[in-house]
């Protein structure tokens, strides 16, 4: 890893630019979700989308490609764990990692998160009028939530066990 002096001032540059672009589409994003949910601000979303196109031609003008905008519009929409990295956020160790797969709350998550996906593949199903993948979407929604019932129905199991032993041993 090179430190930032030794970086190249356009490499420095198209760094600054891929950090605004992402929280600029993130928040873009954002707002378009909540306004597909009947909540957002669609007299902002223009103005939100303006910065999008200018910080990705100011990318592609500093690098001679688009490819590098794409792929920081990719990782900012698909990084939904935005707690991730934080320093304002306590991560997780190794033990809390382990404990987590023990008493299966790792698997709720992942399933939790399999609901989200699916329901965002749904979405934007109904929205392209894509009977197809409408109806594929809608089956891994109901396969997604049966995971999830399974998943927090063993972890449940999961956290009562040590206390049933407990009753026995009494």
């Amino acid at each position: 890893m090179k430190l930032v002096s030794e970086q190249d001032p356009k490499e420095i540059a198209a760094q600054h630019i891929c950090q605004q672009l992402s929280a600029t589409i993130r928040i873009a994003a954002a707002n378009l979700l909540r306004i597909i949910a009947g909540a957002g601000e669609n007299h902002q979303l223009v103005d939100q989308i303006r910065p999008i196109l200018s910080e990705h031609k100011a990318l592609e003008l500093l690098t001679g490609n688009s490819l590098r905008s794409d792929i920081a519009i990719e990782q900012a929409l698909r990084l939904l764990d935005w707690r991730s990295g934080s320093a304002e956020y306590r991560q997780p160790t190794d033990a809390d990692l382990a404990r987590r797969e023990r008493d299966g709350s790792a698997n709720v998550e992942r399933a939790k998160n399999e609901i989200v996906q699916a329901v965002l593949r749904l979405v934007a199903a109904q929205l392209g009028a894509d009977p197809t993948q409408e109806s594929r979407s809608n089956e891994q929604l109901i396969d997604a939530i049966r995971r999830y019932n399974e998943a927090r129905e063993a972890h449940r199991s999961a956290l009562l066990a040590p206390k049933r032993s407990d009753e026995w041993s009494q």
